[in-house]
Formats: C-alpha cells, structure tokens, sequence
C-alpha cells in the first residue's frame, strides 16, 4: 500500500482528486488542509494544519507520493523540503501563468533552472507570477527527490470557486455590459475533472519536470461568448472602452496558450472543449440569475 499526501485538496481539483483516491484499497490517503475537512470522503485520514506550520499537525516526514495544491512562494517549496525527508514524487501545481502571454507556448519557455532567483519582487513583477516561479526554481535547484511541475492552464468547472466564466454568463443573462479587449485571442483551459484524471495518472507514470497539462484546442473568446448568447438566447452587449468592473477575467490582449505536445507524447490523452464546454456553460446558465456588481 503506497502512503499518499495531499497538501490542500478541500475543493476543485484538489477535491476531486481526494475522492478519486479516497475509493482505493491500495492508497493509505492523507490530506492536510486548513479547514480539516474533505467533503464525502470516507476514507482519507484527515489533518487540519497549516503549511507553514506542518510540525503542528504531527504529519509524518516519508511518502511514496505528494501532490501539493497549495505552494505559492519559494519560502513554502523550501519549508517543505526542509520538513519531508523521504519522498518518491513531489507533485506541485504550477500554472501557466508563470509563462509571459504567447501562442502555444511549450515548456521550454519558462526555465525555472536558470530563471534568476531573488526573493523581493521586482518593478514590472506580477506577484502571483512572481511567486510561482520561485516555487519552480526552489524544487528544480533544490529538491532531492524527483518531482513533477503540472502547469495548469484556466481551470473550469460546475463548482469554480473562481466564478470567472460564471462573470461572462451572469453578465449576459442580465444585460449587463461586458468589455472584451480581442475577441481573437485564445486561452488554454481544461476541466477540473480531467485535471484531476491526470493527477490520478501521475501516481503510476515516473515523468517529472515541467509539464502544461491542458485540454488540446484553445478557445478563442469570440467563440465563447458567441456559445455563451446561443445557450441564454441573449445578446452580449460590448464596450469598446473599458468600465470599471465590466473586463473579462479572461479578456487579455493577446493570446495565452500553451501547447500539449509533451503531454500527449507521455501518452495521456484530455477532452477538447468542444466535448464538455457547451454543457457546461449551459449547465452554469440554467442557474439562478445572479446580479453581478
């Protein structure tokens, strides 16, 4: 039976995947969160802790896997590579947002080896960003045991806590304006639920590094709003200028995605949008009209 730890996993992905191992006889699953709680599992020993307080929660120091869903700063990567003494696979989620804006961006074209490391964020830094990419540079630098960066794109899904396709939805339901900078540009997203099946897949394929895990076609925002006026048979209103409080979570300038072809040659297969978004976004639409401010 192989010890699995969960640093987070109390919703979205991180819930998802605690389920799914939750179910299985050969996992002894532990997860430490802040709340100590993870609905509907049955299974799972369960700790309430902070990660910055791991001592506290009388968390064991060896584990065959760890999935980390809640490293944001290099001083957290380091925490943990301080406290954990035996691993076999460090599991981290890092978006790809530590990536500048760009087209199908593989990933080569972040290198957190030779990024150059500093702790204070500098002028121009976007602190997320910022923070992620110290978290890659500690592990690719520092970490003795082998470990997987899965760069996530936009995550979507029926309980995003995000609420960011939601904001396109609501706002077009309630005749509320909406201001897109380019229609044209193409983000990459996935489904919470297949960002967890990949999880899943990690526990039994050895691939580690740097890795965009994403679904395959990037949706281009003309076409998901245009998607989202078929499924609430309303008209989206655009600014041409923007309004406070009216821009798209999603509405860069430019493009932002990423290409999977590393991933598909590890031979791990995700659903295209055009499989699960229009459910979705129909799903999330049948809801109730929620006044957007």
């Amino acid at each position: 039976m192989r010890k699995v730890l969960i640093i987070g996993g109390n919703r979205f992905v991180g819930l998802r995947l605690s389920l799914l191992l939750d179910t299985r006889k050969d996992i002894d699953l532990h997860v430490v969160n802040r709340t100590g709680q993870v609905a509907h599992a049955k299974n799972a020993t369960i700790h309430k802790g902070d990660r910055s307080h791991l001592d506290a929660t009388i968390l064991d120091r060896d584990w065959d896997i760890v999935f980390d869903f809640a490293v944001y700063k290099g001083a957290e990567a380091r925490h943990a590579l301080e406290y954990f003494k035996n691993v076999g696979r460090y599991i981290y989620i890092s978006p790809v947002s530590v990536y500048d804006p760009g087209h199908l961006l593989d990933e080569t074209k972040f290198h957190p080896l030779t990024w150059d490391y500093h702790e204070t964020i500098r002028p121009g830094e976007e602190p997320y960003q910022f923070g992620k990419r110290q978290v890659e540079a500690v592990f690719s630098k520092e970490c003795p045991w082998p470990h997987l960066a899965v760069r996530l794109p936009l995550i979507l899904g029926p309980d995003d806590y995000t609420g960011r396709l939601s904001f396109h939805i609501d706002r077009i339901k309630n005749g509320q304006p909406i201001f897109i900078p380019n229609m044209d540009s193409r983000i990459s997203v996935i489904h919470a639920g297949d960002a967890a099946n990949f999880l899943l897949y990690s526990l039994d394929h050895a691939h580690t590094g740097p890795l965009n895990v994403a679904s395959p076609d990037p949706v281009r925002l003309g076409d998901l709003i245009a998607l989202i006026e078929r499924k609430t048979l309303k008209s989206a209103i655009r600014l041409k200028q923007l309004i406070p409080g009216t821009e798209s979570p999603y509405g860069g300038k430019t493009d932002f995605s990423v290409s999977t072809a590393k991933m598909g040659g590890l031979g791990f297969m995700i659903r295209p949008p055009s499989v699960w978004l229009p459910g979705l976004v129909e799903s999330l639409a049948l809801e109730g009209t929620r006044e957007i401010h």
